[in-house]
């Protein structure tokens, strides 16, 4: 046989071959489009559909699997189990929890259709299907994935009051979670208690989350809220807000414990030293009745105390006390050393 001839039937075989082999390979009969818009709390189905020959010999255990890809970070939703039938099954380890709870909103229709329910603006990212085969490296398995847009106004910030004084009130607060894309602006309101409506006071547009309502009433009460803007609209208004009574008397309480501390350090201070004062020049003179059998004592129940203090060279005059105290307190402001006497006097 000719030797072109040979040649010509081994690379017909080969070709052949190639052709089956390619057959038998699982791939995708049907995929979503690239891109899907849906309103928040609308349904999302991602439509996949495959072929395979032999799933038991050609796909992994399990295999179909679907994935959520956002923030750089990819989330495995979960996989057709091989054990039960192929059926859907989660992924309970890495499938994000808000598909999960407070009820599951994810699940599987026919073969591979990917189903969403209730969407939430966080649910936006990439969605993936990968069809894991039994053999052959990751790269060559048979992939498709779609982007997902949840549009609606965003959540509400999470807001707080971080500081106040008797005409002032700063808040603070977070971006929303569910934002939508882009935060336009934030508005605040504020209402007097007893109010029916809201009264703004104000819009911020950047970092940082934080704003000073000014010019309030010493002693009232007041609500503040905080709303977010995307291009869709603005969030709820009154899901988080917060209450405050101002106080009367103070403009600059203190903002941090301590401070407080501090203060109450110092009085604690000023009141020991004020004590220690008074020891060292107060004088405390105590002296004891005679016994009553003593007969100078019943013949002078009507008499007084007199107390003398002598310093050296020197002496003070009497200082009268009624019969029935025992005790004298007295503040000499002299230097030196003092004597102390006691006489009773009719």
């Amino acid at each position: 046989m000719d030797l072109r001839l040979c040649v010509a039937l081994v690379s017909c075989l080969n070709l052949l071959i190639h052709v089956q082999s390619s057959d038998a390979v699982a791939n995708f009969t049907k995929v979503p489009n690239e891109t899907l818009y849906l309103a928040n709390g609308k349904t999302a189905r991602f439509t996949w559909d495959f072929h395979v020959d032999n799933i038991k010999k050609e796909l992994d255990s399990g295999s179909p699997r679907w994935y959520f890809y956002a923030n750089s970070t990819t989330y495995w939703i979960g996989y057709g189990d091989a054990f039960n039938g192929r059926k859907f099954t989660i992924d309970t380890n890495t499938c994000p929890a808000r598909f999960l709870r407070p009820t599951v909103r994810v699940s599987v229709e026919g073969k591979a259709t990917l189903v969403i329910k209730n969407l939430t603006l966080a649910d936006s990212g990439t969605y993936g299907c990968i069809l894991f085969l039994a053999k052959g490296p990751d790269r060559l398995m048979p992939t498709s994935h779609v982007k997902l847009i949840v549009t609606g106004p965003p959540g509400s910030p999470v807001l707080k009051i971080v500081k106040f004084t008797n005409t002032t009130v700063t808040l603070m607060w977070s971006k929303p979670e569910e934002n939508g894309g882009e935060i336009e602006y934030y508005t605040i309101y504020k209402k007097l208690a007893g109010a029916k409506k809201w009264l703004q006071v104000g819009t911020l547009s950047g970092e940082p989350l934080t704003y000073t309502v000014k010019e309030l009433l010493p002693g009232k009460t007041y609500s503040f809220d905080v709303t977010a803007k995307n291009k869709d609209g603005p969030s709820l208004k009154g899901v988080n807000v917060k209450t405050v009574t101002l106080p009367i008397g103070f403009t600059n309480p203190p903002t941090t414990r301590s401070i407080g501390t501090i203060k109450v350090s110092l009085l604690t201070a000023s009141l020991a030293l004020v004590i220690l004062l008074m020891l060292l020049i107060v004088v405390f003179i105590s002296w004891k009745k005679r016994k009553k059998h003593d007969r100078r004592n019943n013949q002078n129940e009507d008499a007084v105390y007199c107390v003398s203090i002598f310093l050296i060279g020197h002496s003070k005059n009497c200082n009268t006390v009624g019969h029935t105290a025992l005790v004298y307190l007295t503040f000499p402001l002299l230097s030196g050393n003092l004597n102390f006497k006691v006489k009773m006097r009719k």
